[in-house]
């Protein structure tokens, strides 16, 4: 491991800018050049950044560096982590061969291109790349290292020498020909000068030929010309390389070649993957797996999304009132049309787009209508009214017409095709761990590594957690920046106005940022604005202005009496803790920009797809995952993963049809064998591998024990609660550190006169004369049930009590809230939305009460631990369950369930159980 200090013994500044500035400057160099390697360019891994007596840079491999100041003949091997054999290896000129010269040189004009600032020395790595048995290339690789000299000497950043470095390289290959390399003006003529270029095009060809580069697009297409004809060159994620008869780009670069078929080494072929934004199928399989298993979650996610989608034949058309009458068909046959009014009521919007593409995201502005009923005698009816004069064709597909949830899908599509090529989440199965956290006695986490998964089970305080850990992450290191997301906006209110609390009197800003919330419900903290911190920014730059220019300082900042929109840009990366949402706009903005962050926190990752998780992964140097995968799944999880099967199988299909080359459904299979080996793909296989990562949490708490952490104080529940919930659902009760607001001889309502904070009451069974659970609208309600519960919640609310009633099913609440005031009735809420949410006191009714038998038809969803456990652990004060006893008492559990016939016992222990006659 290499440390690169700031000022290395025996040197100071002779710069007059604040050390503090030269410590922040430093800390800019290490992420970006966190974020080169992090994008696949030669630069050397930096493992972290940290202003001690001096700043330093730890790299994650060891080596001495060839300094543009001070030539040194012999260099370390520069090894990365994984290929290392435990041993150095001193290099001497002419070890770098001219290919590998000439790959360094086209990464410097990449490079260059892009824009790349500050100093650099150059040195050496191995590298591998492995496609099948018979096939590993080992190479030598030239890869930039930084230098902190130019921050030391002068306080000033500037444009890379890029040629200086390619001279540097040059030298290294071939001292003798120093002279010539020195008079080359640029990186192209020194491309021109190298002899010895090997590229191997087949088993017999051999000769000069040229390699023509295209460096001002990207992806940087590329091609051989040999034999006056002209190939354009496709590298493929098996190490082969295709050859198409195809004229070049008007801008190359051109590379002098010999055409040999007994080239040994093949560093062209990941080089050139690399240039393509192409995988590579690794022979450990690892880093493609991640690829293809990530890549596979999205296409059920998209395929999901396209099951939505309806085909309809025309019942009635009334020209005169626009009002169309239609029969709807979904794909599976599973789902009605008032299956498509409830996802309206859901999203508060009852657009509709009718045309005749089957594509659920293909519909423009003229393809909308509004739903405006669902036949009460046949659901699959459903009546349109048209915002057009055009009428509807007699047949044609009908699909809810919601921008956001477009947009949504694809920002998701966008951001797991970029992140799936950043380095950090290809080595998501590599257990290396950070270099100056491994033996941090004040890390508040027993878990180490780039990415962790820390477990907060309910109440056991996550917001108060991440905060902690943000404020320790700023006290070691105030050159931090830190990225704060959640998956949804009410949690982040919580959270980022917390850290604005904690963090007020510091000279850390937190900024909340918000582009896209599609219309959920969202906090504007004014002092945490990106207008309010740019307003701030703008106060100390005047304080530091002389007079005389603080009006055109203003004038700069300022466009049309409002901040200028580049002053809230710089506010957003400059701010210490920038707060966003996984799916924000702003976060598909710094993948693109290449930004890099010291860490990501990210809370409610439990309950998110890789797709909600990847944008703040893949550009951040460590991450911490915060969830708990005890509670809810993702949404919808069930029927998503169902897709997985179809979407392989759809790639498994397509394989060998051209046109669907680079479709993702094509590479879950590509990715997984190449195509001479189709035989022994195995389906089901991969199929399993994709699954485990629709949870990635959950993935990641299982596979890497070093990587994992608990919450294991109580803060929310009752004692009595907070014991049962342990031993349940966590293999053990918490320690509890919650004080019971209100005493035991204070309870309100039904928990004062039974004398109990946990109670379950009992409803009759239906085979003993109780009430059946009835179905309406594709859900459960019971009106024994609802009318108990409502008596409870309203006595609760009547007393001022902070109560709510919760139930599994939307049914049920409609059912609930026709028994309370109106003023009460947004006091009942489903199990699902309520997850990350608390009460002093809690009624919840469980609705279920039939004569079936098994747990799946007895019990349906709510079966799932999880599901369970978020719904008996809301409570602060008190929780009332309303449900059958004999009903759980009775019900065959499977192994993995059981969860409610333990609590039932508990209540029994520890609470008490009494019959609803008898509650008073």
């Amino acid at each position: 491991m290499t440390e690169i200090r700031l000022f290395p013994k025996g040197t100071s500044s002779s710069s007059d800018v604040p050390t503090s500035v030269l410590h922040h400057m430093c800390a800019n160099r290490a992420r970006e050049c966190w974020s080169l390697w992090n994008q696949g360019y030669p630069i050397a891994f930096v493992g972290d950044h940290i202003p001690v007596e001096n700043q330093k840079i730890t790299l994650g491999e060891s080596a001495h560096s060839q300094s543009l100041d001070d030539y040194i003949i012999d260099l370390v091997d520069f090894y990365e982590h994984r290929w290392s054999p435990g041993g150095s290896k001193f290099w001497s000129p002419g070890t770098i061969s001219a290919t590998e010269l000439a790959i360094f040189l086209i990464d410097l004009l990449r490079l260059e291109k892009r824009g790349i600032n500050g100093k650099f020395d150059v040195s050496i790595k191995r590298r591998k790349t492995s496609f099948d048995d018979s096939r590993n290339y080992i190479a030598n690789q030239l890869v930039l290292v930084p230098n902190l000299s130019d921050i030391r000497e002068r306080g000033l950043v500037q444009m890379t020498d890029v040629l200086a470095l390619a001279k540097l390289a040059a030298r290294l290959h071939l001292p003798s020909k120093w002279a010539s390399w020195s008079r080359c003006r640029s990186i192209e003529s020194i491309l021109s000068k190298i002899e010895g270029i090997e590229f191997r095009k087949d088993k017999e060809t051999e000769g000069d030929g040229r390699l023509l580069l295209d460096i001002e697009n990207n992806p940087h297409p590329i091609w051989l010309e040999s034999d006056r004809n002209c190939y354009r060159l496709y590298a493929d994620p098996h190490g082969l390389i295709q050859f198409v008869k195809q004229k070049t780009s008007n801008t190359v670069v051109e590379i002098p070649v010999e055409i040999t078929p007994y080239c040994d080494r093949e560093p062209w072929l990941e080089s050139i993957l690399g240039w393509e934004n192409k995988d590579v199928r690794w022979l450990q399989g690892e880093e493609t797996n991640i690829i293809r298993n990530i890549t596979g979650t999205l296409c059920a996610e998209l395929r999901h999304a396209q099951d939505s989608c309806f085909s309809y034949s025309m019942e009635n058309y009334d020209k005169k009132g626009g009002i169309a009458i239609i029969r709807l068909q979904s794909r599976k046959g599973n789902r009605n049309a008032e299956d498509l009014w409830e996802e309206g009521i859901r999203d508060r919007d009852m657009t509709v787009a009718v045309n005749m593409s089957e594509d659920v995201f293909q519909w423009d502005e003229g393809d909308l209508w509004d739903m405006i009923g669902v036949s009460e005698k046949d659901p699959f009816l459903l009546t349109i009214r048209s915002r057009s004069s055009k009428p509807p064709a007699e047949k044609g597909y009908v699909k809810h017409a919601s921008i956001p949830h477009r947009a949504l899908m694809q920002r998701k599509g966008k951001l797991i095709d970029a992140g799936v090529k950043t380095e950090i989440v290809r080595k998501l199965s590599h257990p290396f761990s950070w270099p100056n956290f491994r033996n941090d006695e004040k890390w508040r986490l027993s878990c180490r590594g780039y990415i962790q998964a820390l477990q907060g089970p309910p109440g056991t305080g996550k917001t108060w957690t991440a905060t902690q850990i943000v404020k320790d992450l700023l006290a070691r290191n105030p050159c931090s920046r830190i990225l704060v997301c959640s998956k949804e906006h009410l949690a982040l209110d919580h959270l980022s106005d917390r850290l604005e609390a904690e963090l007020r009197d510091t000279t850390h800003e937190v900024v909340r940022i918000n582009r896209s919330s599609g219309g959920e419900e969202v906090n504007q903290n004014d002092e945490i604005s990106p207008k309010a911190v740019s307003d701030r920014l703008l106060t100390e730059l005047q304080k530091l202005s002389p007079d005389d220019s603080q009006d055109c300082l203003r004038d700069i900042m300022y466009e049309h009496g409002n901040l200028s929109t580049r002053v809230e840009l710089i506010s957003t990366l400059t701010a210490s803790v920038i707060c966003t949402t996984t799916l924000d706009r702003s976060i598909e903005e710094l993948q693109s920009m290449g930004e890099a962050f010291d860490f990501a926190i990210i809370e409610e990752a439990g309950k998110a797809y890789p797709s909600e998780l990847i944008g703040p992964l893949s550009i951040s140097m460590n991450t911490i995952l915060i969830g708990d995968h005890l509670q809810l799944p993702p949404f919808e999880i069930r029927e998503i993963g169902e897709s997985i099967s179809d979407s392989v199988s759809e790639g498994y299909r397509s394989y060998s049809e051209k046109k669907n080359r680079g479709s993702r459904e094509r590479s879950l299979v590509e990715l997984s064998v190449p195509f001479w080996d189709l035989e022994e793909f195995d389906h089901d296989d991969a199929v399993e591998e994709i699954s485990e990562w629709l949870q990635p949490f959950q993935q990641i708490w299982n596979s890497y024990q070093m990587r994992r952490d608990s919450l294991r104080l109580q803060w929310r529940m009752f004692g009595k609660l907070s014991d049962t919930i342990g031993e349940i659902f966590y293999n053990g009760p918490f320690e509890s550190k919650k004080n019971d607001r209100i005493k035991s001889d204070k309870l309100p309502g039904i928990f004062g006169r039974l004398s109990n904070r946990m109670l379950v009451i009992n409803t009759p069974h239906c085979s003993k004369g109780g009430t059946k659970e009835s179905i309406s609208s594709n859900s459960y309600s019971n009106s024994t049930e609802a009318k108990f519960a409502s008596k409870i919640l309203t006595e609760m609310l009547n007393s001022d009590c902070d109560a709510v009633a919760i139930t599994p099913y939307k049914g049920q609440v409609k059912e609930i809230q026709k028994s309370l005031p109106k003023k009460y009735r947004d006091r009942v809420r489903t199990v699902d939305g309520f997850q990350g949410k608390e009460a002093d006191f809690i009624v919840l009714s469980l609705v279920r009460n039939n004569i079936r038998t098994g747990s799946s038809r007895r019990w349906g969803f709510f079966r799932d631990p999880r599901r369970i456990n978020v719904a008996l652990s809301r409570a602060r004060e008190g929780l009332a369950v309303v449900t059958s006893v004999q009903h759980i008492d009775e019900t065959d559990w499977t192994e993995e369930e059981g969860h409610l016939s333990l609590f039932i016992d508990a209540v029994r222990e520890r609470g008490k159980v009494v019959d609803y006659k008898e509650t008073g």
